[in-house]
């Protein structure tokens, strides 16, 4: 960061204009840094250079977008030369500009409060090193997203500091029972550094996880950073976590750590939840899956009961299955709530068919066989001739969901495999529950 911080003007538009100059003149210069480099060299060089803009946070934000948009490691076919168009495109207009950070969830708005913030800080005289975290948040956005933490790390006084890593750490965990029922409908959101948390391991050194190096902070903000970190968990927790960061003066030698919370306060709290509609959690991973299973079965018993206690032409029906969904808070179309139901049961019953072979227990079959048999009463032509045409050419494997070798499992006899695809291959309600009275009469007693 370059020029005297204290003296700029902060304002969103000079922000935007200082940095399209620097990426202009940046861009003009690029062929010649690049020279023969191609890969991740020539997108380190990139990404280098785009860190040295002369706007605190900015540049390091952008940096960070960059790496994890266009890096190999993200295994989407993009490479330096998609890294180059985006700065193209963001130094070409205003509108451009912000458009394309906030497509990448860079908000201008929010950048340009923040280094008015930073410069309040600096305008307080200092003689020694002073690394401070400023405005630390905790965003709990879990399952739309992950859940996250924000803040600006920043030597706000004299000298160099040098932090050599940033440590999350676990104090405690328990088990975190609660079922979101709710469906997706939002993107995820824009991350620096990741920590994928379980409960066997108490320390995540950041900076090394994320391939990051050591981070130098000069004198008056200096190479400021904007950090955000991105947790998320390989189980369903309830996690008490408090960073750690230590950090020494390269001047004078001294050692120091910040640390959020103090070591006075009570650690944050971040909770990761069952939400199928969201995030996948191996059943194998689930903690108190039994609680969970228990739930879920009599979720879909009360499904079942609403079709079996009232035919498709009762309203009743309707009005009872929108009830449920209601309590599940599931949002739904009050002309067709049975077709979210149906699409609730999509995305639920795989992991649920994945617990009850864990737990062993063979009666959900019976409950899993009931509803797809009143699933088949709302089929309509279009359905029914788009299987019909699948069969017929031979690809039925769209058909056949994913948690159709569980099914057998439970079930227990190999010839039971042939009438289980056939019932998920069948659009007729009344074949659909003869099927399923032939392979229920097929279950063996699991060993």
């Amino acid at each position: 960061m370059s020029g005297n911080l204290k003296e700029r003007d902060v304002s969103k538009e000079s922000i935007i204009s200082s940095a399209q100059n620097y990426i202009g003149s940046m861009l003009k210069n690029l062929p010649q840094k690049l020279k023969e480099s191609t890969g991740e060299v020539a997108l380190n060089i990139i990404c280098e250079e785009v860190r040295k803009m002369p706007v605190p946070l900015l540049g390091t934000v952008l940096a960070s977008t960059i790496r994890r948009t266009f890096g190999e490691e993200q295994g989407m076919g993009r490479n330096y030369s998609d890294a180059i168009e985006m700065l193209i495109s963001i130094q070409n207009s205003t509108s451009s500009f912000e458009n394309e950070l906030r497509s990448y969830n860079i908000q201008m708005d929010e950048i340009a409060n923040e280094i008015s913030l930073l410069r309040q800080l600096l305008m307080e005289k200092k003689e020694s090193s002073c690394l401070r975290m400023i405005r630390p948040t905790l965003a709990l956005d879990y399952p739309q997203g992950d859940n996250e933490i924000h803040f600006i790390l920043a030597n706000t006084g004299s000298g160099s500091v040098i932090v050599e890593e940033i440590f999350l750490e676990v104090e405690e965990w328990e088990p975190d029972t609660t079922i979101d029922y709710s469906l997706p409908a939002a993107p995820l959101n824009f991350v620096m550094l990741e920590a994928k948390l379980s409960i066997h391991e108490t320390q995540y050194p950041l900076l090394k996880l994320n391939s990051e190096p050591e981070r130098t902070f000069s004198a008056k903000g200096e190479g400021a950073d904007k950090i955000v970190i991105n947790i998320s968990s390989l189980e369903n927790a309830r996690y008490s976590l408090r960073l750690r960061i230590p950090y020494f003066d390269i001047v004078t030698g001294e050692s120091g750590t910040l640390y959020y919370p103090a070591t006075d306060e009570e650690a944050f709290v971040v909770p990761f939840y069952f939400a199928p509609g969201w995030k996948h959690l191996e059943p194998a991973n689930l903690l108190d899956r039994d609680v969970i299973f228990q739930e879920l079965k009599e979720t879909f018993q009360s499904i079942l009961a609403v079709f079996e206690n009232h035919p498709v032409s009762n309203p009743l029906r309707e009005q009872k299955n929108c009830e449920i969904l209601d309590e599940l808070q599931i949002w739904y179309d009050p002309e067709n709530s049975i077709n979210r139901t149906f699409s609730f049961l999509s995305i639920f019953i795989p992991p649920f068919v994945g617990m009850a072979v864990l737990e062993k227990e063979q009666d959900v079959v019976e409950l899993i066989l009931k509803l797809l048999c009143h699933e088949a009463e709302y089929f309509d032509d279009q359905i029914r001739n788009e299987c019909r045409n699948a069969i017929e050419a031979g690809n039925t494997r769209y058909y056949i969901p994913e948690y159709f070798s569980d099914m057998l499992i439970l079930i227990n006899d190999p010839e039971a495999e042939q009438l289980v695809k056939d019932l998920m291959l069948e659009t007729e309600f009344k074949q659909r529950v003869d099927l399923s009275d032939m392979i229920l009469s097929k279950i063996k007693p699991l060993c």
